[in-house]
């Protein structure tokens, strides 16, 4: 039987590597992503985890800069 594997969920780290890739600021980033800024700061200094990273990933992957959503080892 095949198993299929899950996305990590996006952490902290995820979102300031994706941000700074691409030479965006956080209000810039919060933006192309349609969330109040607080929201992705929260995010971004890991007080908060969005609910559903499905979503998330795939805007930030229309703006991803090369490699910036690696998994992590």
């Amino acid at each position: 039987m095949k198993q299929h594997s899950l996305p990590l969920p996006l952490v902290g780290e995820d979102f300031k590597r994706w941000r700074i890739g691409l030479g965006w600021s956080p209000t810039r980033a919060a933006q192309w992503l349609n969330v109040p800024l607080a929201t992705y700061r929260n995010w971004e200094q890991d007080h908060r985890a969005p609910y559903h990273s499905g979503p998330l990933r795939l805007r930030m992957n229309q703006a991803k800069p090369k490699g910036a959503l690696e998994k992590h080892p």
